[in-house]
This record gives C-alpha cells, sequence and structure tokens, in this order.
C-alpha cells in the first residue's frame, strides 16, 4: 500500500518537473531569441545611422539626395555636428532653389 503511493506520488513528481523544465527550456528560449533580435536592431540602427552620415558628406551626392538624408537623419533625432551640416546643406540648397524653406518669425 505504501509502496503504491510513493510510485503515484513519484509519477506526479516526474511529471510536474518535466512540465516546469518544458518551460523554462521555453523561457530561455524566447528570452536568447529577444536579446538576438535586440542586437540586430541595434546593428540596423547603427549602419543606417553611418550610411546617412556618409550620404550628407560626400559631396559627390547630389544635392536632393543628401537634402533627403539630412531629412531622415534629423528626424530620427540624431545630434551631433552631422546636424549643423545639414543645415548648411539645406540653406545651400534652398539657395540655388532646389525646394522652398518656409520660415517662421519670431
Amino acid at each position: 500500500m505504501m509502496l503504491e503511493k510513493l510510485e503515484k506520488l513519484k509519477k506526479w513528481w516526474v511529471l510536474i518537473i518535466g512540465v516546469i523544465t518544458i518551460f523554462i527550456s521555453a523561457f530561455t528560449f524566447c528570452h536568447n531569441l529577444l536579446n538576438k533580435n535586440n542586437e540586430i536592431l541595434e546593428m540596423v540602427k547603427s549602419n543606417q545611422q553611418m550610411t546617412l552620415k556618409n550620404t550628407i558628406w560626400n559631396e559627390n551626392i547630389p544635392i536632393q539626395e543628401r537634402v533627403a538624408a539630412c531629412d531622415v537623419y534629423l528626424s530620427l533625432g540624431y545630434n551631433s555636428y552631422t546636424k549643423k551640416e545639414c543645415e548648411i546643406i539645406i540653406e545651400i540648397s534652398a539657395e540655388n532653389g532646389d525646394f522652398y524653406i518656409e520660415r517662421k518669425e519670431k
């Protein structure tokens, strides 16, 4: 009688431990996958920023393309010396009549 109870208890413990192990394994897998996705996203953001900077600073690229890169660069909130270069590019482009800048009076 006692032996049967111990066998039942053993089966339940094996089942419970098995289920817990499966949950922990699934959680670990998902956690590692999300961490890798975050690393990839950070790498993509870094590559995008460097590509935009290269486009902005390369004088062999047409001014319209450089202005478009500035627009994206500034809309993403990047702030550096490149931001000042963007302002210069936009002013030059406006002076050349490539596009119109609406100025707000203070």
